[in-house]
Formats: structure tokens, sequence, C-alpha cells
């Protein structure tokens, strides 16, 4: 986040015209600062992924809500039950927000029990993501892994499905339920949300929610370009549409 600040002052003293920036998870006073400061340069900013708070501004992002909508609904419609969240400890992060209403969203709709996510929490202040993932499995794997087993044990009944809320968690969920003495997906299927690279080349590939990294990166210089040929309209937001991949890691429940 100090980096993320610095980067921003200096690109602001070069005489920037615009930016398209994926935010920081954790907001910092710095960082609202020196936003505020691009706005009264009149310096537009597009967020792309997440948004900070306090800022208003143009921000493209995955239809989140309605990806983990739909990837839940693909579970229920399996037969599953008893579905649980696993995220990252962060706290006020949009997509993982979004997400985990999508879910609540799918299993009330079925009357469902909702239950609370299982917080993972990384000492090494890992997001989770793509460029995490082979850090992760190396360094924390072990404490990683053991979280979810944890989280895992204090649910009864035991849940038949995972919707993690990245493919990174995924992979480490399915590590989680091995250690069990479990299979994926006979006794419990697992599912993603971003179709990393990984996610088709593991042992058991990863059903996951696809995001378009293309169009959303096409969408946010788009926007940007209109707010430097002068667009004074209010601050926009484009959500892009994700795409159910199904691969090996779900089946109906035993």
């Amino acid at each position: 986040s100090e980096e993320e600040v610095t980067i921003l002052e200096q690109l602001l003293e070069y005489g920037i015209e615009g930016v398209m920036l994926y935010p920081h998870a954790e907001s910092t006073e710095a960082q609202k600062e020196i936003l505020l400061r691009y706005q009264a340069q009149n310096v537009p900013v597009v967020f792309l992924d997440r948004m900070v708070k306090g800022i208003e501004s143009d921000y493209i992002s995955s239809d989140n809500y309605n990806g983990g909508y739909m990837i839940v609904k693909y579970l229920i419609e399996l037969g599953h039950q008893h579905i649980v969240f696993v995220k990252p400890t962060i706290e006020g992060l949009l997509p993982i927000d979004e997400r985990y209403e999508g879910y609540c969203a799918a299993l009330q709709e079925h009357g469902l029990h909702v239950y609370d996510p299982i917080n993972i929490d990384s000492n090494d202040g890992y997001e989770f993501f793509e460029t995490d993932v082979f850090q992760v499995l190396s360094a924390e794997q072990s404490l990683l892994i053991e979280q979810v087993i944890d989280g895992l044990k204090c649910i009864e009944p035991q849940p038949s499905a995972v919707f993690c809320v990245n493919d990174c968690l995924a992979i480490i969920t399915m590590l989680a339920v091995q250690r069990m003495g479990l299979t994926v997906p006979d006794n419990i299927s697992i599912v993603g949300f971003d179709d990393i690279s990984l996610a088709a080349y593991m042992s058991i590939p990863l059903t996951t929610m696809a995001q378009d990294a293309h169009e959303l990166g096409k969408l946010a210089a788009q926007q940007l370009l209109e707010r430097l040929e002068g667009e004074t309209k209010a601050p926009v937001r484009h959500k892009v549409p994700t795409r159910l991949q199904i691969r090996m890691s779900t089946s109906t429940p035993m």
C-alpha cells in the first residue's frame, strides 16, 4: 500500500493525464489523500475490480454478485444442500462481499441454510490471487490447509460443497479435503472464481467462474479515453459478465 501511494505521487508530479488503478485491498488514509489530489487536479481515475471508499470515480468490474449466485445455483442443481463459503480474512473488499451476497441469495432462494464464511488468514498478507499461488503453496501450505480443515470440522452436517472466493483458495481447500482422507468431488465438491491458468491443469481440474480479463481492460481503457476527451457525466459502473467453467471438481453429492 505504501508503494502504491509513492507511485501515484510520482505520476502526479510527472504530469500524468489519467490512471487505471487496481487499488490495494486495504485502504489507507494516505491512499485516499493522494486520490483526492487527483480529483482536485482533474486527473481522471478508473478503478479496476475494486474501489476506494470515499472516492467517486469510474469503476469497471466483473459481475461478482451474479457470478457467485450462478455458481452456487449450479451446485444446488447438482443436489447440494450444505454449501459453505471460504474467503480470506480481508474485510470490506467489494468483490468478496458481492460474491458472498450472491452465495447467500442463491441459498435463500432455495430455502437452504446460509453459513457464515470460513475465514482464512495468511501471515504474509497474501490475497490468494494467481500471483500468490506458488508462494502460498510453498511457504504457508500447512498453516492454510489446517485452517480450512478446522473450519470444515466445525460445520455439522459435513458440507457436501465448498464455494471458494477465488481459485487459489480453492486449490488450498482441495489439499485440505484430501488431507482429511476425503476425495474431490466424491465426498466434497469444490468450486472457485477467476479461472486462473492453473485451474484447468490440477490433478482434479477445477470448476470455476471465469472472468473476462480482456474485456475488463478494454472497457477501463475506453472509459479513461472518454474522460480524457472531456466526458463530464457522473461516474459510471460497468459490470462484465462471468462464465461458468465446469470441470471435474464437482459432481452430484453421494
